[in-house]
């Protein structure tokens, strides 16, 4: 046997010579051993391929590594065999390393064959080591170095989006021009009413072409959340998630009006182990759209966001606060307008709109004094009972919109029209307080030193008037909305708002 290790696809010659001393003819006994790397998963051959033998003892590695160098978050394969005295043995406990971030590993019990994808968000020099847990002690191999070079296409610039969308997912239509005249009326409406994206779940094939087409005409991004993600399965397979991520990128990476993918809030914790890994083999196949990461699983704060681009927040928790305490959705989004912050990653925040209609006011402005840079409703339609949260805004069958779109409507206008601005801005330290529990009152600052007071009235049902104190000397207050300077005596000024209604003041000389 000329070379017991050969490539994938490779040829390899086998010569016995046998003599025996009948003339009946004789059975031959005795295993002839053949090491391949016979993964199921070929690696594409290149002059940077190599394969690596490290040895300790008894126990050696046999490593094939695709690439020696990747672009930032390209996949590298490495299949690899570990043999004991000669002898595959594949039950021995494996992990794969690139730096400190360990990676899943595809095994095949029968054959002894391993199969690993590792990746990085971060350039440099990064060391690939395996270790095996040989039941005596954990022996570690190093393979080696790879390289990770800055990838140079560029994302989206997410800063000049402030997204207002909602959720859609399929009806059941009896023919194709059915549905395709019912989207264009409902993306017509939807445009109407300051909705800028929508967030697309579930549709596929035609129906999918349709959305494409209609969101288009319509100048309607798209933020695109994927099912095939939600159904990887546990434990995850690097296979599996290469495929779901490449069929999902293939499809969408050249859709003009995609501003990002996202991924399931509802996806276990096992997954959510792998998220990252989820998220670099997007980076790889569609380096220009960003994946959301979702804040709403605790587990996923500590060790998932830490390189995201953008977090997305699902806040269902009721609005309406007291002069004693705040909302359940005020504290939330402090929450995550911190970890934004901190982070200086865009917050975009989804809100249950079947609340009253001033609630939906309520929560929308606490979302902007709190830094949020999107908002997003879930569900566009009244598909649930009445008194649902879950209930949207547009009426089946005849597109009838419900009051709560009328609001969104009207903090869709301000956006535009107003605060522009609003990306710009940073938590700065409270230089203002209000005489009225009622009223809460945020300051955000921007780099030019420009200083502005975000207030919202916490009582969805009740009319609140309160004096605002500036703590510092100030020339004036520019009401955004209005452009009218506020009159001033001895730093105080009276602000008046509706029920869970908001405003935003331009600070000037502020010292």
């Amino acid at each position: 046997i000329p070379n017991s290790f050969v490539k994938y696809g490779e040829e390899n010659l086998l010569c016995l010579k046998i003599t025996s001393q009948s003339s009946k003819g004789c059975i031959i006994k005795g295993p002839v051993k053949l090491f391949f790397v016979h993964s199921p998963h070929p690696p594409v051959w290149t002059k940077n391929s190599q394969v690596i033998k490290k040895l300790s003892g008894k126990i050696q590695v046999w490593a094939l590594i695709q690439k020696k160098s990747i672009k930032r978050g390209e996949l590298c394969q490495v299949d690899f065999v570990v043999l004991e005295n000669g002898i595959i043995n594949p039950c021995f406990p494996v992990r794969v390393f690139l730096n400190d971030q360990s990676f899943p590993v595809v095994g095949d019990i029968k054959t002894g064959d391993y199969t690993t994808w590792v990746s990085s968000l971060e350039p440099g020099i990064h060391q690939l080591k395996i270790e095996l847990n040989t039941r005596e002690n954990i022996l570690s191999f190093s393979l080696g170095k790879i390289i990770v070079k800055e990838n140079t296409l560029q994302k989206k610039n997410l800063k000049d989006i402030f997204p207002i969308g909602t959720w859609i997912t399929p009806l059941s239509f009896e023919t194709g021009e059915e549905m395709e005249k019912h989207y264009n009326k409902l993306f017509q409406k939807l445009k109407e009413y300051g909705i800028n994206t929508v967030v697309i779940v579930h549709f596929s094939g035609k129906n999918l072409d349709v959305i494409k087409k209609l969101t288009k005409k319509y100048g309607l991004s798209i933020l695109f959340y994927p099912t095939v993600f939600k159904n990887i399965g546990v434990p995850l397979n690097p296979k599996k998630v290469y495929s779901a991520c490449k069929k999902t990128a293939d499809d969408w990476k050249s859709c003009p009006n995609l501003i990002a993918y996202g991924i399931w809030d509802e996806i276990s914790l096992e997954q959510a182990k792998h998220w990252k890994f989820i998220r670099m083999v997007m980076e790889g196949l569609d380096p220009e759209h960003p994946v959301t990461v979702c804040l709403n699983q605790n587990h996923l704060r500590q060790t998932e966001i830490q390189e995201a681009q953008i977090l997305h927040r699902d806040i269902y928790y009721p609005p309406g606060g007291s002069s004693k305490s705040i909302s359940g959705f005020e504290k939330e989004v402090i929450n995550a307008g911190r970890i934004s912050e901190k982070l200086k990653i865009p917050l975009w925040v989804t809100m249950a709109p079947g609340y009253p209609v001033n609630g939906v006011r309520e929560m929308c402005w606490h979302s902007l004094s709190n830094g949020a840079t999107g908002l997003f409703f879930f569900h566009c339609y009244t598909i649930y009972p009445k008194g649902s949260i879950w209930r949207g805004f547009i009426e089946l069958p005849d597109l009838k919109v419900t009051p709560q779109l009328e609001v969104i409507k009207e903090i869709s206008q301000k956006i535009n029209k107003h605060l522009s601005f609003l990306s710009m801005l940073k938590s700065s330290e409270n230089i203002a307080k209000s005489s009225q529990p009622l009223l809460s009152v945020k300051t955000r600052s921007d780099h030019r030193g420009n200083f502005y007071l975000f207030i919202v009235n916490r009582d969805i049902n009740s009319e609140v008037t309160g004096d605002i104190t500036i703590n510092k000397e100030i020339g004036k207050v520019i009401d955004i909305f209005t452009g009218e300077e506020i009159n001033l005596k001895n730093r105080v000024f009276s602000c008046n708002l509706k029920p869970g209604d908001g405003k935003v003041y331009r600070l000037v000389n502020l010292h």
